[in-house]
């Protein structure tokens, strides 16, 4: 926008530096710059961009890409607007990748008459870029949604042929918790919980749990809360794919 009234902020190019995690959707740039007349869709620029055409450099070392749209003249008292969408790519999220940013910045760059030089140069006119745009209560990219499965199995660890079970008995539990969903999604934070009957109780230092990487940990027998009965352990998060095995 330019706010000084009489005034012409000429040559207005905008940049922007896309974020890693988004690619842009070409057929979606749109320029609304009534005051100058022209309004309308972009198309990619075959050489350096002109007005009604974009650029888009490749990917950078941190993975963005710069796009540049010319302007025109931005008259006192009126504004210029670039919309554009973007997809989400495929592949940022996954167990060992950091959260992808969606965090935007938007520059812009211009010139104005110099009064006390008419013929001179022109004075380069280059406001302070954009705050940060993110989606509402969204600044990365969030994983899908999970699919959960739980199963539970037992066995008889003092008699396994035996068609009854006996005080004294040694039952082994064991719960599989499972995302079945996408590699993408995953279950933050999970925790296998078991409510235990009256009449069983967890056998001292028996309690394992089975890490989505395979490795099998020993847990101390404080998991097991006596007043509630209740049994909790945390797995961490689950990609699409992975599993924690509790057992006892």
């Amino acid at each position: 926008s330019n706010a000084a009234a009489g005034s012409a902020w000429n040559d207005v190019v905008i940049t922007d530096d896309l974020p890693a995690c988004l690619e842009l959707a070409a057929d979606t740039l749109e320029l609304s710059n009534p005051a100058d007349g022209f309004t309308g869709k972009l198309t990619a620029a075959t050489g350096t961009p002109s007005r009604g055409t974009y650029g888009l450099t490749a990917p950078g070392a941190d993975g963005k890409s710069t796009l540049t749209v010319p302007v025109g003249t931005v008259y006192g008292d009126s504004s210029a607007t670039l919309t554009f969408e973007c997809t989400v790519k495929e592949g940022i999220v996954g167990r060992g990748e950091a959260a992808a940013s969606l965090a935007n910045i938007a520059k812009a760059e211009g010139t104005r008459d110099n009064p006390d030089d008419p013929s001179g140069p022109q004075k380069p006119v280059d406001p302070v870029d954009t705050p940060p745009a993110t989606p509402p209560k969204s600044p990365t990219v969030a994983p899908a949604d999970p699919d959960v499965k739980v199963s539970k199995s037992v066995e008889n660890a003092t008699a396994p042929d035996a068609k009854v079970t006996r005080v004294g008995d040694v039952l082994r539990y064991t719960i599989e918790l499972r995302n079945e969903g996408a590699a993408n999604s995953c279950l933050q934070g999970a925790v296998v919980s078991d409510p235990l009957p009256a009449g069983l109780e967890p056998v001292a230092n028996s309690i394992r749990m089975t890490l989505p990487d395979g490795t099998e940990v020993a847990v101390d027998d404080s998991a097991y809360d006596r007043e509630s009965r209740t049994l909790a352990v945390t797995a961490g998060d689950l990609w699409g794919g992975e599993k924690a095995v509790l057992s006892f």
